[in-house]
Formats: C-alpha cells, sequence, structure tokens
C-alpha cells in the first residue's frame, strides 16, 4: 500500500514571509493588538504579504496528498487567510485558526488540532513545516517529519 501524504503547514513566517504579525509586537498589550489587527491598514499588510521563498519549488508537490493549515491567526482573519492562500494557488483541505492568547492555550489548542489530523489520517505520512520552535518540538513528539523555516526559507528537511 502506497502511503499517502498529509501536511500541516503554519501560515505566518511559514508560508508568508515576513508576516505582518511581527510588527504587532510592538504593542504589549493584547487588546491594542487585536484592535491594531483590525485596521484596514494591518488588512491591507496582510494581503500585500510575499510568500515565502522556499515555497516556489514545492507548490507542485503539494497538489498532491492534504494540506492542512493551522495558525495564529484568529477567526476574523479566515477571510484574508482564505484569500491570500487561493490568490497564491497553495491548495488547502482545511484552515485552523487557532487565535492567540497566550502560550499555554495557544500550545493546547494547536496539540488537539495535530492529534485529531493524525487520528483521521492514520496510515499517512504527516509533513510538518513550521518556524517555531515550540511547535517543531511538538511536532518532533507527534513523530512527524519535520520541515524547518527560517527567515522564509526551508533550513531541514529529513533525509530520504
Amino acid at each position: 500500500m502506497v502511503k499517502k501524504t498529509t501536511r500541516i503547514l503554519d501560515f505566518d513566517d511559514t508560508l508568508c514571509y515576513p508576516s505582518p504579525f511581527r510588527t504587532l509586537k510592538i504593542y504589549g498589550d493584547i487588546e491594542e493588538q487585536h484592535r491594531v489587527a483590525q485596521t484596514k491598514e494591518f488588512i491591507k499588510l496582510m494581503m500585500e504579504c510575499p510568500p515565502a521563498p522556499w515555497l516556489a519549488g514545492r507548490l507542485l508537490a503539494f497538489r498532491t496528498g492534504k494540506n492542512f493549515i493551522v495558525t495564529g491567526r484568529h477567526e476574523y482573519h479566515r477571510d484574508i487567510t482564505e484569500d491570500w492562500l487561493k490568490r497564491h494557488n497553495i491548495p488547502f483541505v482545511k484552515l485552523h485558526c487557532v487565535g492567540f492568547e497566550n502560550m499555554k492555550q495557544y500550545l493546547r489548542e494547536k496539540d488537539k488540532i495535530f492529534s485529531q489530523i493524525l487520528e483521521e489520517n492514520p496510515d499517512d505520512i504527516v509533513e510538518f513545516y513550521e518556524d517555531s520552535p515550540e511547535m517543531l518540538k511538538m511536532g518532533r513528539s507527534k513523530g512527524f517529519k519535520i520541515f524547518r523555516v527560517e527567515d522564509g526559507q526551508l533550513v531541514e528537511e529529513p533525509s530520504l
């Protein structure tokens, strides 16, 4: 039996680089971050964010298998994020918008989604594309094939 490929891809700083969300870190207050993230100016930055350079060489491979996008973006950014993915011809089965309030909640929610994807695709090879050290650690613990992205470039991938 030939194994299918399931991919789990982070969005900001993995698929789109550099992420406009980097600019939000200057606002320490979470309410202020939410307010700024919903302004027309910020939404324009989100739409104009270029695809990460590593992505161009992988798009053809992404046409096979299943691609799940799991992002820290909130639900109020779902339409913008889906539009970006479609505009850049990145196929996906589902977009999970986790949101981000605090790291503990964020990690717990992503862990739940990763487990669900594994449960629904038990015989698949799971490729995991991510830039966050915390998420990469979680992916390794689940046995995913790790593709580490850094500064818009693919810097680690499993040997074949």
